[in-house]
């Protein structure tokens, strides 16, 4: 369970960043609609919440209509269980393989924050352990 929060910790931030893009940039160039949808449903699985399909709308900032097709796209590439005729009112959740799939992405968001703190530190510095094992 504590790996499923550090998870749901990095797509809290994942979902900050997105949000902190959009006031520097136009938001058009970030569509990601499905991806955001798939993130807020991960974060509430974490916290043993479901969301409905107008909960998700509000989430990411999209009309109920496009957040429907969304819904029934999601349901038909087995992302998420609960509808997969876009009723907005049902509960939805991450099915398992939506679940694998979030947690595979996000690990490698971790693993990215190790390569940008290894870098800072410098490939010498006591916090990157590969160097210490090199003979």
């Amino acid at each position: 369970m504590a790996a499923h929060d550090e998870m749901a910790w990095i797509a809290e931030r994942v979902l900050h960043h997105r949000r902190q893009r959009k006031t520097i940039l136009p938001p058009d160039l970030f569509s990601e609609h499905g991806w955001e949808a798939l993130l807020h449903l991960f974060i509430a699985d974490a916290k043993s919440e479901r969301r409905t399909g107008d909960q998700l709308a509000a989430l990411v900032g999209i009309s109920p209509r496009l957040m429907t097709r969304w819904v029934k796209y999601l349901g038909e590439q087995k992302l998420i269980d609960g509808d997969g005729h876009g009723e907005m009112e049902v509960l939805l959740t991450l099915s398992p393989t939506g679940l694998h799939t979030v947690e595979e992405h996000l690990s490698s968001l971790q693993s990215l924050g190790h390569d940008f703190a290894v870098r800072q530190n410098g490939p010498n510095r006591p916090s990157d352990n590969s160097a210490s094992e090199v003979a």
